[in-house]
């Protein structure tokens, strides 16, 4: 009876050793990578959570930009300001010279630089330099931002000193003439 016991005993230690090389297997073939396919789906699933919030973002912000974009083409399409050719220069520079002696100002240099091309637009640079007051400089720029909607101010430097006659100064200023882009050659 003894051996019927130790065979059983044998015959038990088999199959449980049996059955633990029968879970091992079935946890590296069929468990593992269960856990690991779902983790590696709960990745996938928080990336395309956090993909599809960049993405709302984003939308929302093109969305914006769109209505930024529209708004802007509205405001250039009704604009009344149309830039004169750059061959207009001479004419340019004398309706300048004509304000700036209306305003009560001395000019003694007028000088444009060639132009700066862009593609929509080019900019010809103009250097005013003269004598006047405080007053007049004023009028000046006022009168040159009401009558030419084309021109922009770049730089304004004065100087004063007093004088016998009044104080009175002799100013820089360097004036942005926006034009249209030269024709292309044919």
């Amino acid at each position: 009876m003894n051996t019927g016991r130790l065979t059983c005993a044998k015959v038990d230690a088999a199959g449980v050793c049996i059955l633990i090389v029968l879970s091992v297997g079935a946890y590296f073939t069929a468990v593992a990578p269960a856990f690991r396919g779902q983790q590696a789906k709960a990745a996938l699933a928080q990336r395309l959570d956090e993909e599809s919030t960049v993405a709302e973002a984003l939308g929302l912000t093109a969305t914006s930009l769109q209505r930024q974009l529209a708004a802007t083409n509205r405001k250039i399409a009704e604009t009344t300001i149309r830039l004169l050719p750059g061959t207009q220069a001479n004419e340019r520079l004398q309706a300048i010279s004509q304000t700036a002696s209306a305003s009560g100002l001395v000019v003694s240099v007028l000088k444009p630089r060639p132009a700066i091309a862009f593609k929509r637009y080019s900019i010809v640079s103009i250097t005013l330099e003269g004598t006047g007051s405080y007053s007049q400089s004023t009028v000046f720029l006022m009168k040159l931002a009401e009558s030419f909607k084309d021109i922009g101010v770049k730089s304004i430097d004065l100087n004063g000193s007093p004088g016998a006659g009044g104080p009175s100064l002799t100013f820089h200023i360097e004036l942005s003439w926006y034009v249209a882009p030269p024709e292309p050659a044919s």
